[in-house]
């Protein structure tokens, strides 16, 4: 298992440099909404949400199609067939997935060094204030963002492992997988958006922020008063959308399995 993890995290170098950019976007984004900066006001703004949008844009469509790509060699007899051997698809699948969630949480480790590096003029007892007040609220972001994650994964490996096996004589796989996936994304938010007017199990997902008296770029000096700025979430959906990541998983393992002589 650590063999095949060792292998795809040699192999998807290309999405850490996106995530190397995606963070210094982000905290381009921070510098440029702060209050000391040249670029202050409605021009540090525009500039800020221009960045963040080319990042949401160009960072989903080369997760997309670097996904793709680095699937589809695998499932081809030069790539999966020959490294796979004896290992089943289940454990391949499941190193993959391993080695997702682990780049998601080195990432979430640089994000978390921006937030303190924002936070560096308080004093500990105050930065510790700011977590101890919202840790069950840090911990469902996190589990919302692996989620997400889970979704993305495996909706991609399912419809590969339907190219590589019960339409492999299909002439544009590609096509096939990029179509399938928006239209796939769109059913099961449709249906998980429905489940959610059917069925209601509210969790108040409330932030604790402190009140700055002055912000001065990321220096944040004054008292720390709590406020708490929250929502009521339906985890209705994010069930369903657990269930159908889980479902992804096993049906494209079976097909690998079971369809695909390796």
């Amino acid at each position: 298992m650590l063999n095949l993890m060792n292998f795809e995290w040699k192999k998807t170098w290309k999405v850490y440099v996106l995530g190397i950019v995606s963070v210094l976007l982000v905290y381009a984004y921070l510098v440029l909404q702060g209050t000391d900066n040249l670029y202050r006001g409605e021009l540090g703004a525009g500039i800020a949400t221009t960045l963040l949008v080319l990042l949401i844009t160009v960072g989903s469509f080369f997760l997309l199609f670097h996904s793709i790509s680095l699937l589809s060699v695998d499932v081809k007899e030069k790539g999966y067939l020959l490294f796979s051997t004896p290992n089943s698809a289940w454990k391949i699948l499941g190193a993959k997935l391993a080695v997702v969630f682990l780049r998601f949480f080195i990432w979430g480790f640089m994000v978390a060094g921006i937030f303190f590096h924002m936070m560096s003029s308080l004093k500990i007892e105050e930065l510790q204030g700011v977590l101890l007040h919202n840790v069950p609220q840090i911990i469902v972001l996190i589990l919302i963002s692996a989620l997400a994650s889970l979704f993305f994964t495996m909706t991609i490996y399912f419809l590969i492992s339907i190219t590589a096996t019960v339409l492999a004589s299909w002439r544009h796989p590609v096509l096939f997988v990029i179509l399938a996936y928006f239209g796939l994304a769109y059913v099961v938010d449709w249906v998980a958006v429905k489940l959610g007017e059917l069925v209601n199990l509210p969790v108040t997902f409330q932030w604790n922020v402190p009140m700055i008296n002055e912000m001065n770029g990321f220096s944040i000096t004054g008292a720390i008063n709590y406020s708490a700025q929250g929502a009521v979430f339906n985890i209705v959906p994010l069930l369903f959308y657990l269930i159908i990541g889980v479902v992804y998983f096993m049906a494209a393992g079976y097909l690998l399995d079971r369809k695909l002589n390796i």
